[in-house]
């Protein structure tokens, strides 16, 4: 039986709910994980009921007590000795609520794209360097500003209801605590945040014709956001009181999972994929480079430096329900996962699948091309090609999009000797084996791959008080587990196939322009 103290870390995904519970040795001893839909009503949409993230949360605790108390972790009388709750979610995503934070429409996702014309015309006003420089990141349907754009001009009615506007996080904290909080991570994604003068950019304000106290107050990622009421408590089977620490966005709490340093990038693919450095705060604040995400670190004096990508892990998806639907029904009737038997099939196919290009766009383009007209294509199909080609064509696209990162972030003056790769897509060695080699950088991947979970849970046990050092902690909790070599002959072929592919992309944007109009979809 594991002592406690013990750390509950939620992160609401973008996907799934996860909750995992450890021990102050960072060992996980209890994982609960509920799913739930996103919505696409019309073509580049994306919607999640709020709702959906506070049951699918209570779903993923109370798994996690089961998992516990099945492992010997706890006996199940008695509530286990939670010493804090940390948090982590997805970002940008916006939910509008009322005063008492329940939820007056469905959420607009971070993927959706409807707000790709009022965010071009919003640049086109205040001028795209202003917003970057202001709040650090490319004007771009993916924050929060575009969602509140596109429903000024188009939901006024809804907007103006709303009493507050809540990312996931922020949405879960109000249900632990009552409290509304959000942190300088989150409030960084909104392109609203003038991330500089550390605190909300007028301008934006003025544009979305809302005030600043629509969103909660902003406090510092590891402070506590309040203590678990006894109604949550309840529905999670906790006690009572239980220090809730506010944590942050998913990918800063990767990097601290995984306790990025110098020289590193790490690529975290999941639904989309997402390739980021950490920088000391006079990098984050001085000269920033056109094309990179700067979002304020849940450290303090650091930053993120992000490239964040649209659909990757999300394809792979696709392709499952796509092309792999009985055999996905037959694996789980025998307790085996469908993507090791997709990998396993696109393993024999050879490098550059017998010349078929996947343009993985499927919801546009962001880094390193910045391009939300962009779409889905696969160039060069023949009736020769089988699913096992898409598949291949499709995990080589997302690697040469990632060698493309690099080079941007190269050209920034940030070197990058390694990679650590954090999400689902680093379960594959397939994959693992074409990142390494198209990005010519050795891929580390760490002992534990619930990086985010482990960031919030450093995070909360600093809060508290049971380490002074977070970056001591998480290097300590989660060592490199083993490091994918690049194979010189692989990554040869690679080096020819991603001019091939840069060709095609600078072919393919000026004709995304002229057949798909943002507004239409």
């Amino acid at each position: 039986m594991s002592a406690g103290p013990f750390i509950l870390t939620i992160d609401v995904g973008t996907t799934a709910c996860k909750a995992v519970m450890f021990d102050a040795t960072g060992r996980p001893v209890g994982q609960g994980e509920q799913e739930y839909p996103t919505y696409h009503p019309r073509p580049l949409w994306a919607e999640q009921d709020p709702e959906d993230w506070w049951q699918a949360c209570i779903a993923a605790v109370r798994r996690a007590l089961a998992h516990m108390e099945r492992a010997g972790a706890y006996r199940g009388e008695v509530p286990p000795d939670v010493a804090a709750i940390g948090l982590s979610s997805q970002r940008e995503t916006v939910a509008l609520v009322d005063f008492d934070g329940r939820p007056l429409a469905r959420a607009i996702s971070w993927m959706d794209r409807r707000g790709a014309a009022q965010v071009q015309a919003l640049a086109r006003r205040l001028g795209a360097q202003r917003i970057h420089r202001h709040t650090g990141m490319v004007p771009d349907a993916t924050f929060t500003l575009a969602k509140l754009l596109w429903m000024r001009e188009h939901e006024p009615e809804l907007l103006r209801r709303a009493a507050y506007l809540l990312q996931p996080r922020d949405l879960v904290v109000h249900r632990l605590t009552g409290r509304f909080v959000t942190d300088p991570s989150l409030a960084s994604r909104t392109m609203m945040w003038d991330s500089l003068a550390g605190r909300w950019w007028g301008a934006a304000f003025d544009e979305a014709g809302i005030d600043p106290g629509r969103f909660p107050p902003v406090v510092a990622s590891h402070e506590r956001a309040g203590n678990l009421t006894p109604e949550a408590a309840q529905a999670l089977g906790l006690r009572a009181g239980v220090p809730v620490v506010t944590g942050g966005g998913d990918r800063c709490l990767e990097a601290l999972g995984v306790a990025l340093g110098p020289g590193e990038a790490m690529e975290s693919t999941g639904t989309t994929s997402n390739v980021s450095t950490v920088v000391p705060e006079a990098v984050g604040r001085g000269g920033r480079v056109p094309g990179l995400l700067y979002t304020v670190h849940v450290l303090p004096g650091h930053w993120l430096v992000e490239q964040g990508l649209n659909a990757t892990g999300a394809i792979l998806r696709w392709l499952r329900e796509l092309a792999f639907g009985e055999e996905r029904r037959r694996l789980e009737r025998e307790g085996k996962d469908v993507y090791d038997a997709m990998s396993e099939e696109a393993g024999e196919v050879p490098p550059g699948a017998d010349g078929l290009f996947l343009l993985p766009y499927f919801m546009g383009a962001r880094a390193p091309r910045w391009q939300p007209q962009a779409r889905g294509a696969a160039i060069g199909l023949t009736l020769e090609h089988t699913r096992a080609h898409l598949v291949r064509a499709a995990m080589e696209s997302v690697a040469l999009e990632l060698r493309a990162c690099r080079q941007v972030l190269e050209s920034a003056g940030i070197d990058v000797s390694r990679i650590v790769a954090m999400g689902g897509g680093a379960r594959s060695p397939l994959w693992l084996q074409i990142k390494a080699a198209a990005v010519e950088r050795p891929v580390i991947v760490p002992r534990l791959g619930l990086a985010a979970s482990l960031g919030a849970m450093v995070l909360a046990g600093w809060g508290v008080g049971l380490w002074r050092d977070p970056l001591e902690a998480a290097r300590a909790f989660n060592p490199p587990e083993r490091e994918v070599a690049v194979n010189p002959s692989l990554s040869a072929a690679y080096r020819t196939l991603a001019e091939r592919y840069e060709r095609l992309v600078q072919v393919m944007m000026p004709v995304y322009s002229e057949l798909w109009d943002p507004e239409q979809g």
